[in-house]
């Protein structure tokens, strides 16, 4: 029970630090089987992106092969 507390608080700091982009590859990397089974849609929705989003997300590393660096607020 611990183990899922504590996977749980992970991916809740995850959530507030991380960009979308960021959020997209860990779950490339930690569940790549999820990519196939879930609609864009969904997956769009877990990171917290629009599909439109998700989509230039996913164009860009496919063009780039690397994540974008993340821009600084002013």
């Amino acid at each position: 029970m611990q183990k899922v507390l504590a996977e749980q608080q992970e991916r809740f700091a995850s959530y507030l630090t991380d960009t979308p982009e960021q959020r997209y590859l860990k779950l490339t990397r930690t569940r790549p089987d999820l990519l196939q089974r879930i609609p864009q849609y969904q997956l769009a929705s877990y990171i917290g992106v629009k599909p439109e989003s998700l989509s230039r997300i996913r164009k860009r590393i496919a063009t780039h092969g690397k994540p974008a660096t993340p821009r600084r607020k002013a």
